[in-house]
C-alpha cells in the first residue's frame, strides 16, 4: 500500500511553536534590565554581561552572525568558537532529521525581520528562550541568554494580555491560531477552543482567565479577561 510523506515543515512552523514564549521572555528581560542596558559580551567565557535595572550574567550561546545582509549560522561561522555553536548546532541536527535546509544551510540572505525569525524558529528546538543581538566589529551577533532570572515567573493576567498583544510584537506569527495554541501548552495554561474557532480562552489553575479572539479567517482580532 503506497505511503504519503508527511509534509516538511518550515520555517513558519517553527517560528509560530516558539513565538509568543520567546517574546514574553523578550518581555521579562526588559523589565529586568530595560530596553537599552549596557553589556560586555565575553566569547571566550561564554558568558554576557549586562548593566541596567540590574545586573545580569548571562551564560551565552551565538545562534547566527549577521554581516552585510548575510546571516549565517553559529555551527558555519569562523567568527564563533565551538564551545559557543551548541545550541545552533541543536537546530541544525534538527534540520538534518527533518529535511529543513533553512537550519542546514550554512549562509542565508536576509530580507528585513528574517534575523529574528530565525532566532526564534532556533530557539523553540534548543529551548533557551531568551535572546540579545550584539553589535561587535562591523556584525551582528544574535546570541541565546540563560540565568536564573531570565526563568518566567507564574502568568498573571496582565502579563498574558501583554504577550498576546499584537502591538507589542518584534515578529507575527504566520498562524496566530496555532502560535497562542503553543503558547499555551508552553506556558502550561489550561486552553478550551469554541467550536465555531472564534475565540480560545486561557486559564491558570482555575484563577482567572483570558480569551483570545479570532475573526473568520484566523486572525487574531483582540484579547478580553481578568
Amino acid at each position: 500500500m503506497a505511503t504519503t510523506a508527511p509534509p516538511r515543515r518550515t520555517l513558519d512552523d517553527a517560528v509560530d511553536r516558539g513565538l509568543l514564549f520567546a517574546h514574553e521572555h523578550q518581555l521579562h528581560f526588559v523589565s529586568l534590565v530595560g530596553a537599552t542596558p549596557r553589556w560586555r559580551l565575553i566569547p571566550t567565557l561564554g558568558t554576557s554581561q549586562f548593566e541596567g535595572r540590574r545586573s545580569l550574567d548571562c551564560d551565552t550561546q551565538i545562534i547566527g552572525v549577521v554581516k552585510a545582509g548575510t546571516w549565517e549560522w553559529a555551527w558555519a561561522s569562523p567568527n564563533v568558537t565551538r564551545g559557543r555553536q551548541i545550541q545552533a548546532e541543536a537546530a541544525y541536527r534538527f534540520g538534518q532529521a527533518r529535511n529543513m535546509p533553512v537550519f542546514t544551510t550554512p549562509r542565508l540572505e536576509l530580507e528585513a525581520g528574517d534575523a529574528r525569525r530565525l532566532v526564534i524558529g532556533a530557539s523553540s528546538i534548543h529551548r533557551w528562550w531568551t535572546s540579545f543581538a550584539f553589535g561587535v566589529d562591523g556584525m551582528v551577533m544574535h546570541g541565546a541568554l540563560r540565568h536564573p532570572a531570565l526563568e518566567l515567573p507564574d502568568p498573571t493576567p496582565a502579563t498574558v494580555r501583554q504577550t498576546l498583544d499584537p502591538s507589542h510584537w518584534t515578529t507575527a506569527p504566520h498562524n496566530a491560531r496555532r502560535a497562542i495554541r503553543s503558547y499555551a501548552t508552553l506556558r502550561k495554561l489550561t486552553r478550551q477552543e469554541r467550536r465555531d474557532r472564534t475565540a480560545m480562552r486561557l486559564s491558570w489553575a482555575n484563577q482567572w482567565q483570558v480569551t483570545a479572539h479570532f475573526t473568520a479567517d484566523g486572525a487574531l482580532e483582540g484579547v478580553t479577561g481578568d
